[in-house]
Order: structure tokens, then C-alpha cells, then sequence
């Protein structure tokens, strides 16, 4: 089977590895379907992020965001604070911010128990106040920013990152 010319060769190598019929792959992408859930993981920042159906798509401007945020820690001589991270989804944010400022406190919150689920899977190097949110909102089964309200307000917050909406291109400028 040849490769669509909408994939890159990176991409195409990766789902040769992951399939062996790649036929039902190929009707998939066809539907408009995103090539990142079928092979799994996304490169954000130089760092793998796993992503499935139910999970947001890093997008470029949150690396760009997460880029301005560690260099504003860092210039302001902010780096083992804490950052609350609302919305979390993927958890590349908190697990690149872990990674890279290994001194930080980060706490992570989302709605979606299956996001918080695979963000979790991946994020075994964020701090333990994380696991414990994460915990509370796959045992509930509830959105997070309800059950987690007591124990954020226990918590000192020096940073607040939230992308809750897609940013229109007007609101770029």
C-alpha cells in the first residue's frame, strides 16, 4: 500500500509499525480523523505525549505558551514555586514543566476523568499533590474542579495556566 500524500513520511512509518492493515487506518484518516490518536503519542517539546480519542490535541501555542512560562520562571527567579494547572488534558504542560523545572510544585486539574486517566499514565514524574487530585477525580467520577476546590484552597498558588477556549484568530493580535 503506497502513502497518502496528506501524511508525512514520519507519520506513515509510524502507523506501518503500530497496524498491519493499514486499509482501515487509511478510511479513517479519510474521515478527517487525527492521524495523532491512531498512532497514539504526540512530540510536544521534545518530549512524548500520549493522546487519544476523548483527549485534546496539544496545538502549537500551547508549546509556545509553555516555552514563555518557563522562560518567565526562570527570569523571575520563580522556579521551585507552584503552578495549578486547570484544564489539564493531555498533561503536557505539567509533565514538560516537571521535566524541565524540576523544582516546581505542580497541581493538575481537568473535568475529564479519561483525560486526567492518560495524563496520569504518563506523568508519573509530576508531584504527589497531582496524583492525589487525579485520584480524587477518577475515584468520584465527577469533574475535578468541583471535588478539588478544598484541597486547591490548602494549596499555595504562585502561577495559574489555563487554556479553556481555543484562541480565535483575532485574540492572537
Amino acid at each position: 500500500m503506497n502513502k497518502p500524500s496528506y501524511l508525512t513520511d514520519n507519520d506513515w512509518n509510524l502507523l506501518k509499525k503500530k497496524y498491519r492493515n493499514l486499509r482501515p487506518v487509511i478510511r479513517k484518516l479519510r474521515k478527517n480523523y487525527p492521524v495523532q490518536y491512531l498512532i497514539g503519542n504526540v512530540d510536544f517539546y521534545g518530549y512524548e505525549i500520549d493522546v487519544k480519542k476523548g483527549v485534546l490535541i496539544p496545538r502549537f501555542e500551547t508549546e509556545t505558551l509553555l516555552e514563555k512560562t518557563i522562560e518567565l520562571l526562570k527570569k523571575y527567579d520563580m522556579t521551585d514555586t507552584s503552578v495549578l494547572d486547570i484544564g489539564t488534558g493531555s498533561g503536557c504542560i505539567p509533565i514538560v514543566l516537571k521535566k524541565e523545572l524540576k523544582d516546581l510544585t505542580v497541581t493538575t486539574i481537568d473535568k475529564s476523568g479519561k483525560a486526567l486517566k492518560i495524563a496520569k499514565q504518563k506523568g508519573k514524574a509530576i508531584v504527589k499533590k497531582s496524583e492525589e487530585l487525579y485520584k480524587l477525580a477518577i475515584e468520584k467520577g465527577t469533574p475535578v474542579l468541583e471535588n478539588a476546590a478544598d484541597e486547591i484552597r490548602k494549596t499555595s498558588i504562585d502561577v495559574l495556566k489555563s487554556i479553556t477556549k481555543k484562541l480565535e484568530q483575532k485574540d492572537k493580535k
